[in-house]
């Protein structure tokens, strides 16, 4: 019998199992995932979070992201907040930047001391659908009809290393509409369009500096909150001229701040909370 122990965090209310293996070993497989993910006869959880400490000169931890449905992700915004809170208040790191990698890509973060929020530095969003993936051929407005079995729906597409749908309503009803958008997401998920699958971003504009969005995820459906989600819709307003940095989104769990001047990495800014600490035993 082996003991595991972990932190359960939430960032928004997207909620994480992380388990630190720098001092533990798991062998982790599908169907581990989806029992600890289980929320009612497990410890329950939007995705599981293995982290692993691989060099001390700036701080490196390897970041591998579950769903709750055991499938593996390339990335997890809201996630990685939680990460970089562990990490600097379980090492004693304060002041320190840690950066994490991911199966797609390299991240840093902090947290300010003052406000107690935690930053990453995402990277550049990308929106070419040879990087999404996307099968359809690109063109120069990021404007996409997707044929569905029942519909046509326009979007955008954007990666933050992971892949992300985003489209564009006009009204709170529209937003609220949670069975019509979870037929959209569906369709769009098991359509021929993304090989790897998709997130989908559902938002509206408020003014150019705020919009309010919901995401359905691979893997997990509708969560309280998205950290790429929220990245990938503001690279899209932005790059679209639609929006203007800085962009605060709010989702169903809270806020965050992102900030992209499409000359740097784009930044995310927000909370990342500590629910409880434990322990697992396997056999």
């Amino acid at each position: 019998m082996t003991t595991v122990q972990f932190t359960k965090m939430h960032g928004l209310g997207n909620d994480f199992i992380i388990i630190d293996q720098t001092t533990q070993t798991l062998p982790i497989n599908e169907s581990l995932v989806q029992y600890l993910s289980n929320r009612k006869t497990g410890i329950g959880c939007d995705q599981l979070l293995m982290i692993k400490h691989i060099d001390n000169a700036d701080n490196t931890y390897n970041y591998t992201v579950f769903n709750s449905d055991g499938s593996a992700a390339e990335h997890c915004g809201n996630g990685a907040r939680c990460v970089v809170k562990y990490i600097i208040e379980k090492y004693n790191l304060a002041n320190k930047k840690i950066t994490l990698l991911t199966n797609t890509r390299k991240i840093t973060g902090s947290i300010n001391q003052l406000t107690g929020l935690v930053n990453i530095s995402m990277g550049a969003p990308m929106f070419a659908p040879t990087e999404i993936p996307f099968t359809q051929k690109e063109n120069t407005i990021n404007s996409y009809e997707l044929d569905l079995e029942h519909t046509k729906i326009i979007c955008g597409v954007v990666s933050m290393g992971n892949p992300h749908v985003i489209i564009k309503l006009f009204s709170e009803n529209e937003l609220d509409d949670t069975k019509s958008l979870t037929d959209i997401a569906k369709a769009i998920q098991s359509s021929r369009y993304f090989p790897n699958g998709v997130n989908v971003n559902f938002y509206i504009k408020l003014d150019s500096n705020n919009i309010k969005l919901v995401t359905f995820e691979r893997g997990c459906g509708f969560t309280l909150a998205c950290g790429t989600g929220a990245c990938a819709t503001v690279a899209y307003g932005v790059s679209q001229n639609e929006l203007k940095d800085p962009v605060n989104v709010t989702m169903l769990g809270g806020k965050l701040s992102i900030r992209w001047d499409q000359k740097h990495e784009l930044e995310m800014i927000g909370t990342a909370t500590t629910v409880f600490e434990g322990s697992f035993n396997i056999a």
